[in-house]
């Protein structure tokens, strides 16, 4: 049976118009889940221009 070498950790969501997703920057959990509240807040602007009108 083949096991892999390593396992990856998974990669965390990544949207162009809004920048990386980190826990550092307080946008995911550590189990690397998106804390909508946080993003909602931060992204507040460029959220209303997307679906604003």
């Amino acid at each position: 049976m083949h096991r892999p070498r390593r396992l990856l950790r998974p990669r965390a969501p990544r949207c162009g118009a809004f920048g990386e997703f980190t826990e550092a920057n307080g946008l995911l959990t550590p189990s690397l889940k998106i804390r909508r509240q946080a993003v909602t807040t931060r992204y507040a602007a460029e959220i209303e221009a997307l679906y604003g009108g």
